[in-house]
């Protein structure tokens, strides 16, 4: 008498190998692509707060910000605050920030504090209001405020 076997044949074993390896794969891919767009995601799943400082918050101020450091900001718009995921510092491509502060006009700084505290004050034609969140003065350390200022004002268009 004969016991038939639980064991999948040989051809059988090595197509589920091949499966499995090219699912882990797949999976290694999606969790690096993710990974690689982590700003992104992480700037669009944050909810969203209403215009301005938060109820009982101080406004922020140009003459509130510690000194700037560019290349932190530049760190910063790249990585931890998102922008890059939507702003594009080549001129012509998506709401790009190049040329920023001779665009805004004087005072420059100011203009672009303002425009990452509180994004409905200046919204820009062609793009529309409510597109960037508003909590970024509630979510950004003075320092980092004025890091990313600091760093926008080095943009040349």
């Amino acid at each position: 008498m004969t016991i038939p076997s639980t064991t999948p044949e040989p051809s059988r074993r090595k197509r589920l190998r091949l499966v499995l390896g090219g699912c882990a794969v797949l999976a290694l891919v999606i969790l690096f692509a993710c990974g690689a767009n982590a700003a992104y995601w992480t700037y669009r799943m944050r909810p969203l707060a209403a215009a301005g400082p938060a109820a009982g918050a101080t406004p922020i101020t140009l003459e509130s910000l510690p000194a700037g450091d560019a290349a932190a900001g530049e760190q910063r718009f790249h990585d931890d605050a998102g922008c890059g995921a939507c702003h594009s510092l080549e001129p012509g491509v998506g709401p790009s920030l190049a040329g920023v502060a001779a665009r805004a006009g004087a005072p420059a700084e100011a203009y672009i504090l303002e425009s990452i505290v509180d994004p409905s004050a200046h919204v820009v034609e062609g793009y529309g209001d409510g597109t960037m969140p508003a909590n970024f003065g509630q979510r950004l350390s003075a320092q980092q405020l004025a890091d990313l200022v600091a760093f926008l004002m080095t943009q040349e268009g």
